[in-house]
């Protein structure tokens, strides 16, 4: 294995000028720990979905890559070019410690991430080596594959070239990086890249691309199955996470599994096998709140840990947002950071969340569904309802991730109510220019002031320490208010190297947006927008996933009671073709919840064709059980593998908009049957 705690990085010499009218960068801190997360905990409510109503949630965590943090860019590594130019800075550089067949995948972060619209080419040790687009816009940057492990031994130039502009934004540069890598170990464990965050990264695109091991050859009926299963006492509505290399307590390492349950409690985990003693460690954050004491069906039977938490590696931290109730019987939402070797709590924690502004503010009706979000220095959550019940109004509040200090709070509805930001359990979306969210049903004016049914991008500032910087609200937002039919059911997924955000609500519809202009608000239609699509036949829950594969740019969508269909983006117009590229041949039915739609993820080795597995988990027609399932992610009409096949890999209680979790060749997947289950390569019966 190569240690990525051994590797140096130096930038010497790289500099190119800066294009102009693109604002594709991620959000990023040089020098910075890294901002990874996921918060809230609520669900929906819709028609069809006896739900909680619009919950809410900031999530715009840190990728899968090393210490940085998703705020306005700091400092740089280095800082040469033209006089013009605009520096290309790294801001991290992780070498996956996995090395499996063909390679060994390396990340490399930068900003301004619009010098890399087009991919350079690569040596390494003067030899040639594949290079593959990486996303993520949190911290755009890409990623390579060097082609054998001999390339990697000892001390190694890495060259980047680009002779030429490729017509859309890039520009010529050429660089050397220096790396330091250790030699291999062959008494370590493999390990794969981190999911610090709900969706990977804080653009929610849903893909690992560092995936070596599991591709279409390799998942089939006989060479792949469920290996183990984790017990947790609690439902596991939070997306588990993952941390290669992990410290423990006694000062070792290891590849750690973090879950978070409706119990209140969190769990570390040995990722790679059953360990004897069970789990690391495991805290408990207090009472959960019994959901008796709400007239809503969501959330049963208890209330606790439902947000997906957020991982800063660098702080040696995992954020938690956990609501409980004490002896008294009030409920309280109170904001956590573990440590991540011994889960004991860290900071002075925990604090208690409470808008500053909302003098009624109850936490016994407000949920945090969305996912935590690492950006700025702060941790990012966002609240909404149960079942919109009253009274209650859609939240955005910052912690200061060092010191869980309150550093700012804003709400899409001053003077009105309701606008939940719950999103499905997706998080909040981040770049460098700001925090993207997607409110529900609320009050709406259409003029800014009022924000339900919105799509809004915050900034930190102002006399709150959160400002509103843009905003874009459907011309039809009456309509949508009236039918229940929330816009912000899905949150924002924003598209690597590109500045573009799109987002789907209850109604179906798509909207493309452009970051840099949300596009605000027009009667009687929405043509200022970039486009606008009915992309399902029904409800649009939780994770859209993306995958710039071999076709280019692909959009993933499975609503409820529709088929699983892909979209692909033309590089001509800079829209998505109306026709899907590819349809799946399984059309979801309502399980015994209602509605709910495919939870996805999508693993891949960069843009390699055949690499590219979609992961969908959905519940079985009438039933409370759910599936996992892989289809390829060229041609999704070939469903590879499914667990309902075979009684030994049955998952349990479907986990509702809980995507699986894909690092180091294996699958994770939370349930509400007190388990995660785990997935992978193996002889099967």
């Amino acid at each position: 294995m190569i240690r990525a705690a051994a590797l140096a990085a130096l930038v010497a010499a790289l500099g190119c000028s800066r294009p102009a009218a693109r604002q594709d960068a991620g959000p990023a801190d040089a020098a910075g720990a890294q901002d990874a997360g996921d918060a809230g905990v609520a669900e929906d409510a819709g028609p069809a979905d006896a739900g909680e109503g619009d919950a809410g949630g900031p999530d715009a965590g840190a990728s899968d890559a090393g210490p940085s943090d998703a705020g306005p860019a700091d400092a740089g590594a280095a800082d040469a070019g033209a006089a013009d130019a605009g520096p290309l800075t790294f801001l991290d550089l992780r070498v996956s410690p996995h090395l499996a067949g063909d390679g060994m995948a390396v990340q490399i972060s930068a900003s301004p991430s619009r010098l890399l619209s087009a991919p350079p080419s690569l040596r390494v040790n003067g030899r040639p080596a594949t290079l593959t687009a990486f996303g993520g816009s949190e911290r755009v940057g890409f990623s390579f594959v060097v082609s054998a492990a001999s390339d990697v031994e000892g001390d190694q130039p890495i060259e980047l070239t680009n002779s030429a502009d490729d017509g859309n934004g890039g520009t010529s540069f050429a660089g050397v990086l220096e790396l330091s890598f250790a030699g291999r170990d062959a008494g370590a464990p493999d390990a794969g890249p981190d999911v610090l965050t709900r969706s990977n990264d804080q653009g929610r695109t849903g893909a690992t691309l560092v995936e070596s091991q599991l591709d279409t050859a390799s998942v089939a009926p006989a060479t792949f199955g469920k290996l183990f299963s984790l017990p947790v006492t609690g439902q596991v509505y939070a997306q588990p996470l993952y941390a290669a290399g992990a410290p423990l307590a006694d000062g070792g390492s290891a590849n750690v599994l973090f879950v978070a349950t409706e119990h209140d409690q969190v769990y570390a985990f040995d990722a790679d096998q059953p360990r004897p003693g069970g789990a690391y460690w495991q805290a408990g954050l207090g009472t959960p709140a019994p959901s008796s004491e709400l007239d809503c069906p969501d959330l049963t039977p208890e209330i606790g840990i439902t947000a997906t938490p957020a991982i800063d590696r660098a702080r040696g931290l995992i954020y938690v947002l956990a609501k409980s109730q004490d002896h008294a019987g009030l409920d309280h939402l109170q904001l956590h950071a573990l440590d991540l070797a011994t889960g004991a709590e860290r900071l002075g924690g925990p604090v208690e969340v409470a808008p500053p502004a909302a003098s009624d503010f109850q936490p016994k009706l407000h949920n945090g569904r969305a996912g935590l979000l690492l950006y700025g220095g702060a941790v990012w959550l966002a609240l909404a309802s149960h079942c919109d019940l009253q009274p209650y109004r859609g939240e955005v509040l910052a912690y200061d991730a060092a010191t869980l200090q309150l550093a700012g709070s804003w709400t899409p509805v001053p003077g009105g109510a309701g606008a939940g930001i719950w999103q499905s359990g997706q998080g909040l979306s981040a770049d460098e220019s700001g925090v993207y969210a997607v409110t529900g049903n609320g009050t709406t004016d259409g003029q800014g002031g009022e924000l339900g049914d919105s799509v809004v991008r915050l900034q930190p500032g102002g006399p709150a320490g959160v400002a509103l910087a843009d905003w874009f609200t459907p011309f039809n937002y009456q309509a949508l208010a009236a039918g229940d039919s929330d816009l912000g059911s899905s949150g924002a997924l924003l598209l690597p190297g590109r500045d573009l955000l799109l987002t789907a609500g209850k109604a179906g519809v798509l909207y493309l947006l452009r970051r840099s202009g949300l596009g605000q608000f027009q009667s009687g239609g929405d043509s200022q927008v970039v486009q606008t699509f009915q992309l399902a036949d029904s409800l649009v829950f939780g994770s859209l996933a993306h995958w710039r594969g071999p076709p280019g740019d692909l959009l993933y969508s499975w609503g409820a009671e529709d088929l699983l269909k892909v979209f692909a983006l033309s590089e001509s117009t800079g829209l998505f073709e109306l026709r899907a590229a590819s349809v799946g041949q399984r059309r979801l039915t309502s399980g015994a919840g209602g509605p709910r739609g495919a939870a996805l993820s999508l693993s891949a080795h960069g843009g390699r064709h055949g690499s590219g597995l979609l992961w969908a988990t959905f519940p079985l027609p009438g039933s409370s059980a759910g599936v996992l399932a892989a289809y390829d992610a060229e041609d999704v009409s070939r469903e590879l593998w499914i667990s309902a096949t075979r009684a030994g890999d049955a998952l349990g209680s479907f986990a509702k908009f809980n995507p699986p979790t894909i690092a180091a060749g294996k699958v994770y997947v939370g349930t509400f049957s007190n388990a995660v289950q785990v997935y992978g390569l193996g002889p099967q019966p």
